[in-house]
């Protein structure tokens, strides 16, 4: 366990405890089973809090439990873990899962356009899929044109790569080092996929980014807005809401695998610390493919999509989530 984390956003020290949790949490309230926690290391002594930084209002998990690196820090899976998490990544690309690729495929569209724009030259482009677990992004990119697709996560065993064969023409690699990264820099472009949330120093991490991003490159971050004063009090009574949509966005966004709450404004201050400036703001497509374009539903995911293209050509950091970025120069 790392204890005492300073702030991710200013280093500061000083901060108050927002939300605290513990072992009768998890198990009351959010019903884990006991052996569960106990196989996680989650005792009766167990907290980890969620705080705010006094001095700038970043919100963060102070006293970080490693139990992702308990779940996933293995050397290697074996043959029954390959098969079971390649089942799990053969599932994004499904019928649940179109919408998502549609997104995606936009979002590679957007990259290849902006890196293309600054050098129309280019006969082979390069792509970082970072932090990106299970990504429909790393496949996707080879398709759409990436040369060369690296797919890195520090939690993959040493054998991931047995997920996929080296034999298919949708080739990419798995790396869980960083100095395989740094072998293979620089990068045309760069994926951040939500995935930011999760680093114990996500300044460290952007400024690693830009290190391994060509100088003429272009990256791409998704950053959840994952909003800690506005649920505060529905997370603090989460016990006794019976509203199960409300549940359900609780415990997708407050829980100890979420170890950063940083707001749209400070994180557009972290990604220029970290020599990065916004390229240009896009429209990425959105779409209920089990609807008709022009039902109601996709009115309403056209309008959302402009409403923010807009606000982000005049600079709002109102929920903003999509960030294309190149270096400062």
């Amino acid at each position: 366990m790392i204890k005492d984390r300073s702030c991710v956003n200013c280093s500061s020290q000083n901060s108050e405890v927002m939300f605290t949790f513990t072992r009768d949490f998890f198990h009351n309230v959010r019903n884990q089973p006991l052996e569960q926690l106990d196989a996680l290391g989650i005792d009766d002594n167990f907290t980890s809090s969620i705080v705010k930084c006094i001095d700038c209002g970043c919100g963060y998990i102070k006293d970080v439990i490693n139990i992702r690196e308990t779940f996933l820090g293995q050397e290697n899976w074996s043959s029954a873990q390959i098969k079971e998490n390649l089942r799990t990544y053969q599932n994004g690309f499904s019928k649940s899962g179109a919408d998502n690729i549609i997104y995606a495929e936009s979002v590679v569209k957007n990259l290849i356009r902006l890196v293309m724009m600054k050098n129309k030259n280019k006969s082979e482009l390069s792509l970082l899929d970072f932090g990106c677990s299970f990504s429909v992004y790393s496949p996707l990119a080879r398709i759409m044109g990436f040369t060369k697709v690296d797919a890195f996560d520090p939690h993959y065993p040493d054998n991931f790569s047995e997920l996929a064969s080296g034999n298919s023409v949708v080739n990419f690699n798995f790396f869980n080092h960083k100095e395989q990264i740094l072998e293979n820099a620089p990068y045309d472009a760069i994926i951040c996929n939500s995935a930011d949330e999760h680093f114990i120093d996500p300044q460290g991490e952007i400024n690693f980014m830009s290190e391994v991003l060509s100088d003429d490159g272009v990256i791409y971050f998704s950053h959840p807005i994952m909003d800690l004063d506005s649920n505060l009090k529905h997370l603090q009574n989460e016990s006794n809401i019976t509203n199960k949509k409300l549940i359900k966005e609780l415990r997708a966004t407050f829980h100890v695998h979420h170890l950063n709450y940083i707001m749209p404004k400070i994180f557009k201050k972290m990604l220029k610390k970290g020599g990065l400036v916004e390229s240009k703001v896009v429209i990425l497509k959105k779409e209920n493919l089990s609807e008709s374009a022009f039902h109601v539903k996709n009115l309403i995911l056209y309008t959302k999509t402009f409403i923010k293209y807009f606000l982000g050509l005049f600079g709002s950091n109102y929920r903003k989530t999509e960030y294309f970025l190149t270096k400062i120069k």
